[in-house]
């Protein structure tokens, strides 16, 4: 018997990418007093590092090195880039970098040959130009499966396709066909009277051209119309309303009538108040499946757009679109069904349903003769602070048992995801940091205008083997970063910092039991770092690279981004009540960022000057003789304080708190108008006009720049995180002008909290409340923060205290003989702190002897 093995099976199982380094030239020389410098490099992908020989007193010097990188079956992706440093080898002292250069993969991933030779320009420590190069090839030999998708390319991916009725002599707005499809079709269509039924369901419109706009839907089916209500105020309104058109007639005639959209501002009663139209005859929809189009987008024709040739029909109800030419005016969701005799409609869960194809161009209809524009979201990238843990810290040790391991490695190797409509890209990894500095630009193509209402930013941590995990997502809504109407301009963005919320921050090595908020499903319960970006919206603009690296006239515009002032946020804790059943001792964090004031306990002498203790003590709850619990927090309410440092914004947050102010009082009119209305019959136009001024106000009440992470409160029991809350920063933000003070700031606030994730929604298994807190929180600049500790009308004195716990172990009886823990120790029991130990800050004294508080598991207290 004869045994074969194929020498190819392994092979196609493999990728890989070779790097040679030739040689350099025009090195610097860093060694004048010893000869010339000995240079070598060090070449950098996803995070491994190897190096050329060191060659002695050379500034030009050959190396003609070959090294190989295993991608592990996986394809090298376009958004790669390798890394070349140039040093100096040095005996004793420290190496010097002579140049580095970071080169992009994308010109090799879509070359033909898949290899690249090149020179490179070396640039110092500082970014600066020098003389030096160095000579690089670099072949790249891809997975199997990636030559065949390259083979299969120029085909249509799923979610880009957009559907395109044509007609001969079409009209913008009007989607139509050739009459020579029923000659195809094989029979003619008949001429007797018979009964049709056509149903219309309009559900929502987006991205409305004008401002101010109150708009209107009109449906036309031949000679019969029906209008939606009118909706106040927005581009984007909701309507869900269902319409039917009943018809006895032959289908030779009726198949020759047209269903007509058309969007009208209500607010005008000229011919001019048309926003949008769209028309499809009525044949098209009976012969589409099911005699209906279910859930689809129409494209909406600009009827400014119209030739001056063509006669207008004029009426009170409007007017109907007739012209060549047109552009595009918004966006119509509808659902249309023709039936006829003996024909079923469309299921009620086809017609209720959502699917995936709600959001995407290729649900759209585009009628002739109207176009959308080529656009490009350009995405600049600079850096990104806060990331949490990604990876397991297994190897650490190890590596630096080994003495292999820098000491700037953080477990994580973060990169960012831009996705709009169907499109994405994304910018280089950049491996083992938690503050990457990316500094990339990244480029998308879209269809302006666009049915997408935001676009979705996402960080990502890449793994070797296993697939990538999301550590944070949020979403850019384009209504809040662009203008509608003739004073309108494109989606615009930043510089500023985005803020990301999913899971809690701590890392374990179990799967993620809240991993989905990290993909930005739900809200997320904690602050998972931040990134600062720009964005710039231009049309008419080809792509040259997808993916660049800034230079540096960008980066120094952005300096002024960085600059922080000093915050403080103070809370104090007067009740806790119907605490759900807990195991153990209860204590709330409250953190802004991963800025967090929570303690096991007080560590010694570690004490604020200008508030008590930065932590609330670990606290037993108290049944409250019903179904509840509470804390017996009593006459000492425990008060918290966190420092931070952030950008400055209040040029933004102050008249955003102002015009909430506003919007409050604007809203109790509205209210008191609404009471009146039903006893009076004239105040319906003024009723009105509020409710109209009030959207108006809510629509500007956005403000997408907000840097300033939110405050987020927690209620912890032991090492377990049970309820949550989170408050944005500006509703406590102080200000010394009283009506741009945040509606909260300095205000007892009741707070529902929250179950995390999934358990909120499980309302069956979980229908009561966590626990409901009363507290006052204050945030705002150092410079002010004695209007906190300063208060001339407060309930009682601010007051500090030192505890520690102390530890028994019960053999039989409860002893300190045989413990595993310090005699006094915090309440996890890692910290040593005798009471002998404990000293009173600068200035301070203790006052009174130590007490105990039984709520506390024997805690001693001095005060």
């Amino acid at each position: 018997m004869t045994a074969y093995v194929n020498l190819d099976s392994e092979a196609q199982l493999t990728s890989m990418l070779k790097v040679v380094v030739n040689n350099a030239s025009n090195l610097p020389n860093v060694d004048k007093f010893s000869g010339k410098s000995d240079p070598y490099v060090i070449v950098s992908f996803q995070g491994q590092e190897q190096r050329t020989d060191v060659i002695k007193d050379n500034l030009n010097p050959e190396w003609n090195k070959e090294f190989e990188y295993d991608l592990n079956g996986k394809e090298l992706s376009a958004q790669e880039t390798l890394l070349f440093k140039v040093k100096d080898w040095e005996k004793i002292t420290a190496n010097r970098l002579l140049g580095s250069a970071t080169v992009p993969l994308n010109n090799l991933v879509r070359s033909k040959s898949k290899s690249v030779d090149t020179e490179v320009n070396l640039v110092d420590g500082e970014q600066r130009a020098t003389p030096a190069k160095l000579k690089i090839s670099l072949s790249y030999d891809p997975p199997p499966s990636a030559t065949k998708g390259e083979a299969q390319e120029g085909g249509i991916e799923a979610g880009e396709e957009v559907k395109e009725f044509e007609t001969t002599g079409g009209e913008p707005g009007k989607v139509g066909v050739k009459r020579t499809r029923r000659g195809q079709k094989g029979k003619a269509l008949s001429n007797k009277p018979q009964d049709f039924q056509i149903r219309v369901k309009v559900f929502e419109a987006r991205q409305l051209t004008g401002g101010n706009i109150h708009p209107v839907v009109r449906v036309s089916v031949a000679d019969q119309d029906r209008d939606t209500k009118i909706k106040k105020c927005t581009n984007n309104p909701a309507f869900n309303e269902n319409f039917s058109f009943n018809f006895h007639s032959t289908p030779m005639d009726l198949f020759e009538e047209t269903v007509s959209f058309e969007v009208f501002d209500s607010r005008k009663y000229r011919a001019d108040s048309l926003l949008g139209y769209f028309e499809l005859d009525i044949y098209s929809i009976y012969d589409m499946p099911g005699h209906s189009f279910i859930r689809k987008w129409m494209l909406l024709s600009n009827p400014k757009d119209k030739g001056g040739d063509e006669t207008e029909e004029k009426s009170a109800k409007g007017v109907r679109g007739t012209s060549r030419g047109g552009s595009p005016s918004g966006y119509l969701k509808a659902t249309v069904t023709v039936l006829g005799p003996g024909d079923k409609p469309p299921p009620l869960s086809k017609l209720a349903g959502e699917d995936s194809s709600d959001d995407i161009e290729a649900n759209l209809l585009r009628p002739a003769g109207v176009g959308l524009q080529d656009a490009v979201f350009t995405f600049k990238v600079y850096r990104a602070e806060d990331l949490p843990q990604m990876d397991t810290a297994v190897m650490q040790g190890v590596k630096k048992f080994f003495n292999m391991q820098q000491e700037d490695e953080k477990l994580v190797d973060p990169y960012v995801l831009f996705q709009f409509c169907g499109k994405e890209n994304r910018t280089s990894v950049k491996y083992k940091t938690d503050c990457p500095e990316f500094k990339e630009i990244i480029k998308v193509p879209f269809m302006f205008p666009s049915m997408c209402q935001r676009v979705k930013i996402q960080m990502f941590d890449w793994d070797r083997l296993t697939d990538d995990d999301c550590i944070a997502t949020t979403f850019l809504s384009l209504a809040s970063m662009s203008g509608q109407g003739e004073e309108g301009f494109l989606p615009t963005f930043g510089p500023c910092w985005l803020n990301f919320y999913g899971s809690p921050r701590e890392f374990s090595e179990l799967p993620d039991e809240q991993e989905d908020l990290n993909d930005g499903k739900g809200e997320g319960v904690a602050y998972r770092g931040r990134l600062l970006v720009e964005l710039e919206t231009k049309l008419g603009e080809e792509i040259d690279k997808e993916l660049e690296v800034m230079k540096g006239p960008e980066l120094i515009r952005v300096q002024p981004y960085l600059s922080r002032s000093k915050y403080k946020l103070f809370a104090c804790f007067y009740e806790a009540s119907m605490v759900f059943d807990v195991d153990g001792p209860i204590e709330f964090e409250v953190s802004i960022a991963d800025e967090s004031c929570y303690f096991v306990g007080n560590y010694g002498n570690m004490m604020d000057e200008s508030v008590a203790p930065s932590n609330t003590p670990p606290c037993n709850a108290v049944y409250d003789g019903s179904n509840y619990y509470y804390l017996p927090w009593s006459s000492e309410k425990p008060c918290v304080c966190v420092e931070s440092y952030w950008e400055n914004i209040s040029f933004r947050l102050e008249p955003l708190n102002a015009l909430l102010r506003i919007i409050d009082r604007v809203r109790s009119i509205a209210q008191d108008a609404t009471e009146l209305k039903e006893k009076a019959t004239n105040v319906e136009d003024a009723l009105s006009d509020v409710n109209g001024f009030l959207q108006r106000l809510q629509d500007l009440a956005e403000e997408p720049q907000n840097s300033l992470p939110d405050v987020i409160l927690w209620m912890i029991s032991g090492s377990t995180r049970i309820a949550y809350h989170r408050i944005p920063a500006y509703h406590v933000l102080f200000s010394p002008k009283e009506e741009a003070c945040g509606k909260f700031c300095g205000k007892t606030m009741e707070i529902e909290m929250k179950y995390p994730g999934k358990k909120a929604l499980n309302i069956a298994d979980h229908p009561e409340l966590p626990a409901i807190v009363r507290v006052e929180l204050w945030f705002g600049l150092e410079q002010y923060q004695s209007n906190w500790t300063a208060r001339e009308q407060r309930e009682g004195d601010f007051g500090v205290l030192a505890e520690t716990y102390e530890n028994e172990v019960k053999i039989g009886f409860w002893t300190k003989k045989a413990l595993t823990r310090p005699g006094f120790s915090n309440a996890s029991g890692e910290l040593p702190l005798p009471k002998k130990k404990f000293q009173a800050p600068e200035g301070w004294e203790f006052e009174g002897d130590w007490y105990i508080a039984p709520e506390m598991r024997s805690g001693l207290f001095l005060t």
